[in-house]
């Protein structure tokens, strides 16, 4: 190894160590009115860190406790990995926390699941009060540490999941703490995920979801292709990028792998496509048909098939139409008034624990 390689590699290997490290905190010694609750989040952008429909309902639960409950509370996102950072693929007026000092006596801390042993042990330290929001219940054991995770975990004044497949997940690991679990919904806009009556011959997916899975679909399908229909990956769009580009599709691919209740199957649907593929066991609570077509995870030929059976009705004039009333029976699911309740619900559990 030359002499400029190894000095890359200890430039590397510090820069790592400095990202996965977690940030000092400090403490905020002033005195505010209301109560703050603040989101950590991991960055997520188009080019370099990927995009991430978690941090997505990060910004978006922080942003509805603004709108539905200032004065009296304040939320605000927190990037510890890059304080100056902000999200801008999809549109918000999320607040951002420019600072890692917080306030222990008003301020409460939302952990995602991800970094719930990094950051943990630090708010146990200051006597910072703090929740885990797992959004993936197959990540709780993320850093293999049994130890680690029970700490982090049995020490959390509240534990939010997103789906009935993540509450069950923290249910499993830590039956002796079930009281403290609070499922939480989030909102995805039916005035922006709304169907196009002008449908095309597309079929669209995300390729960075188990890329190996899309790679061997693509493969096999596209011998059986017609002409007349196409294939478009959907690669580091905004979120404006993509409703245009669902709402032209007819077909949606999903590949998800262990997931808590992902975005992107139910925002094709709700633009009308008809969506074929993995449920990543947390998208089971909407997995119903006829707009969705459930592929055990790894039957690729039954995943083409499947695939190839759906192109065919509609070019023989029998495919998939979506039905308004089976549309809004999903937007309910994921309402504004679900959402605002979790929240509200939330802002009480959060105003009693920081006032005991």
């Amino acid at each position: 190894m030359t002499k400029l390689k190894q000095v890359i590699k200890k430039i590397i290997t510090t820069y790592e160590k400095y990202i996965n490290s977690p940030k000092r905190f400090g403490i905020d010694n002033s005195f505010p009115d209301e109560i703050i609750i603040t989101y950590l989040s991991p960055l997520s952008d188009r080019k370099r860190h990927g995009i991430s429909g978690g941090v997505k309902i990060i910004y978006q639960q922080s942003e509805e406790i603004n709108n539905l409950l200032s004065p009296k509370f304040q939320s605000q996102v927190l990037h510890p990995d890059n304080i100056n950072f902000i999200c801008n693929w999809f549109e918000h007026s999320a607040k951002i926390k420019r600072n890692l000092n917080f306030n222990i006596k008003k301020e409460f801390l939302i952990i995602p699941e991800v970094w719930a042993e990094k950051y943990a042990p630090q708010c146990k330290l200051l006597g910072l009060k703090y929740g885990i929001f797992v959004q993936n219940g197959y990540l709780i054991a993320s850093t293999n540490n049994n130890t680690s995770t029970f700490f982090a975990y049995h020490n959390a004044e509240i534990i939010l999941t997103i789906s009935d497949d993540t509450t069950d997940c923290c249910k499993l690991a830590f039956p002796a703490i079930a009281s403290k679990i609070m499922r939480v919904h989030y909102f995805v806009d039916p005035n922006k995920f709304k169907p196009n009556q002008k449908k095309n011959n597309v079929i669209t997916y995300m390729p960075r979801k188990i890329p190996k899975h899309s790679k061997l679909v693509i493969f096999f399908l596209e011998k059986h292709l017609p002409e007349n229909w196409k294939i478009i990956p959907i690669i580091n769009m905004t979120e404006n990028e993509v409703i245009k580009t669902i709402q032209m599709s007819k077909i949606f691919l999903s590949f998800s792998e262990f997931e808590g209740c992902q975005l992107p199957p139910i925002e094709a649907a709700l633009t009308g496509n008809k969506v074929i593929g993995y449920t990543g066991e947390g998208g089971k609570e909407y997995w119903k048909p006829p707009i969705f077509s459930e592929i055990m995870m790894g039957d690729i030929k039954c995943f083409v098939n499947e695939i190839i059976s759906e192109i065919h009705k509609y070019d023989t004039n029998n495919g998939f139409i979506f039905d308004k009333n089976e549309i809004q029976k999903l937007a309910d699911l994921y309402s504004k008034e679900r959402e605002r309740n979790d929240i509200l619900r939330l802002s009480e559990k959060i105003k009693k624990v920081l006032l005991s």
